[in-house]
């Protein structure tokens, strides 16, 4: 096999060799290396010394001790304001403000940890949320509903704190919803309170709100208190614009006396430029006048029924 020629990794000499996985030109340089790895500086007496294992800093345990001490911060209790030490390393790892004790730190995540809104698994916390997200992330889905439309939240809401006690004081329960009273205002303590989903639902921007019995109601509390199907009231409400008259169509429909079609006849409308009469499943021609088409319907109803008697 023929010689290879390399630079050896410690001393830069260049060398040939057979080897191809041969970094160093002797065992001299291999050695120095590995002194050189595994050799570090003390940063409390300035002594180089050969690490033992892999992360030590200290050469002793004198100087990690003398570490302890120095690299320790002056700090105060924010539920007793009692002054402690603690080391940089522990406070990287402490969420929130370090306490000086495991009962001050309790206290701290109940009242002050909990109220900054960092307990994101917080059913009043996630409302709050989503209420700053539809107002101010324009990458939310539904902020052209909300902040794209001028929808705001009052400068003391944007803090969590003053939210939660607001919504502590007027009976939240887990749940509930926030609503605004008004559509087309934003979230402040004056124009919200807490609902249920159901009330939500009747105070949506395209809501059809008529006038019942003197009072303002949704369409679909008029259908429940009608006992009539909300999607035929709609549907005739839509194309009358009178909520009497759509009620007393939807009523007289229910008992088979009307049809909801433009002449007022069952089976008889007005398309196409003609009168259309059908019966049931069939078609049964175009007429041009309404009596035409009213007395064939008629006529062949007759027959039919005839028919029917006629058999066996």
């Amino acid at each position: 096999m023929p010689k290879i020629t390399k630079v050896c990794k410690n001393c830069e000499r260049v060398f040939e060799t057979r080897d191809k996985t041969q970094k160093f030109c002797s065992h001299k340089c291999f050695h120095e290396n590995q002194i050189k790895e595994h050799s570090a500086t003390c940063p409390i007496c300035k002594k180089v010394f050969h690490k033992s294992y892999k992360g030590q800093k200290y050469c002793s345990r004198k100087c990690r001790d003398i570490a302890k001490i120095t690299t320790k911060v002056k700090l105060i209790c924010p539920v007793c304001e009692k002054v402690f030490y603690k080391k940089q390393s522990d406070i990287k790892n402490v969420k929130g403000e370090p306490c000086c004790s495991l009962k001050c730190n309790h206290v701290y995540k109940q009242k002050y940890y909990f109220l900054q809104g960092k307990v994101n698994n917080s059913p009043l916390y996630k409302v709050w949320n989503g209420m700053m997200q539809r107002c101010y992330n324009s990458k939310q889905k539904a902020y052209k509903h909300y902040g794209g439309r001028g929808i705001w939240v009052s400068e003391e809401w944007q803090n969590f704190e003053n939210f939660y006690n607001w919504a502590n004081a007027h009976g939240y329960k887990e749940g509930l919803t926030i609503e605004r009273i008004d559509v087309n205002q934003g979230y402040s303590e004056s124009n919200c309170k807490w609902a249920t989903q159901k009330e939500q639902q009747r105070n949506k921007r395209n809501t059809i709100r008529v006038m019942y019995n003197n009072q303002e109601m949704c369409l679909k509390d008029v259908a429940i208190a009608e006992n009539i199907s909300y999607k035929s009231l709609w549907q005739i409400y839509k194309r009358k614009k009178d909520i009497n008259e759509a009620l007393r169509i939807c009523h007289l429909h229910g008992q088979g006396l009307i049809e909801t079609n433009t002449s007022g006849f069952r089976g008889v409308g007005f398309y196409y430029n003609a009168w259309n009469v059908r019966y049931k499943d069939k078609y049964l021609g175009r007429y041009k006048t309404l009596e035409e088409a009213v007395k064939a319907r008629e006529k062949f109803i007759e027959e039919y029924k005839k028919g029917q008697n006629n058999l066996p």
